[in-house]
């Protein structure tokens, strides 16, 4: 080949690379894709976007629905009853417990129209208005009822339920043992197990009208209401397995009580100071 020929063609060559890498970006994307059109790539942009604000969204709701929940079921509201003391509290469907001295009960007001639930630790009357089941309970058992009126003592040294109106289900914590009551019935808890019989329904509400009324009752008991009732400070010195029956009335002064109850066992009490009396043999 002669000298020229070869120059020839290296110009040519050199031409051609030029050319080639002279070539924008963008002509040389549009080579590539040149068999995919605007509309078959956007709509899968926009789909990706959409599911993905979609689950955003769904999350975010479940998180918030979740919070409102868990605060309506945490949120309780707790009344207590002091010592020689009585509180009334209407309950947010109307239903009313009047709490005798040194008692206390816990609700749920947000929770209410989903369940209708108190907890209970004393003594209180409860009269409930019609509706979903109402349902009381304490440490040893439960009780239910639709709409009805029944009072519940629930302390450390018993639980005895009685019903004024109505139709009351009581049942042990346990589940083992469960009676229903009609007006005039009770239920008392003995040994785990829960024991009916027919009572004057009135005598039980007793204290709510600040009487004090005891058949057959363990004198240790009888002194605990009466310290109870009265706020004093009761310390007993010796074993009283003695049982009282009677009534009187509030009104009377703590020594007459003590009167009424301890002497007729030849029992002794001593005032140590006014809120403070010992009892003995």
């Amino acid at each position: 080949m002669k000298k020229s020929d070869t120059s020839d063609y290296k110009d040519l060559e050199q031409a051609t690379f030029n050319i080639t890498w002279k070539k924008s970006k963008e002509e040389i994307w549009q080579e590539v894709f040149a068999g995919l059109t605007e509309q078959e790539v956007q709509p899968v942009r926009k789909i990706v976007s959409f599911q993905t604000w979609l689950r955003y969204t769904a999350v975010a709701a479940v998180a918030v629905i979740t919070l409102l929940f868990s605060g309506m079921w945490f949120y309780t509201t707790t009344v207590v009853s002091p010592i020689a003391s009585r509180e009334t509290v209407t309950l947010p469907d109307g239903s009313t417990v009047l709490m005798n001295a040194e008692t206390k009960i816990t609700y749920k007001p947000y929770w209410w129209k989903i369940q209708r639930e108190v907890k209970l630790d004393g003594e209180a009357f409860f009269k409930v208005k019609k509706g979903k089941r109402f349902t009381v309970v304490s440490k040893d058992a439960s009780t239910t009822v639709m709409g009805t009126s029944f009072n519940i003592y629930a302390r450390i040294d018993g639980y005895t339920a009685t019903c004024m109106t109505g139709k009351v289900k009581v049942m042990t914590a346990s589940g083992a043992s469960t009676v229903f009551l009609t007006p005039n019935l009770q239920a008392n808890l003995i040994n785990g197990s829960l024991e009916k019989q027919t009572v004057e329904a009135s005598n039980s509400l007793a204290w709510s009208r600040h009487e004090f009324f005891f058949t057959s009752m363990p004198l240790s008991k009888v002194l605990r209401e009466i310290s109870r009732q009265y706020g004093v400070v009761i310390d007993c010195k010796g074993t009283f397995n003695e049982h009282y029956t009677g009534n009187f009335s509030r009104r009377l002064s703590i020594k007459e009580a003590l009167s009424l109850v301890c002497l007729p066992f030849g029992i002794n009490f001593t005032a140590i100071s006014t809120n403070h009396y010992l009892i003995s043999e």
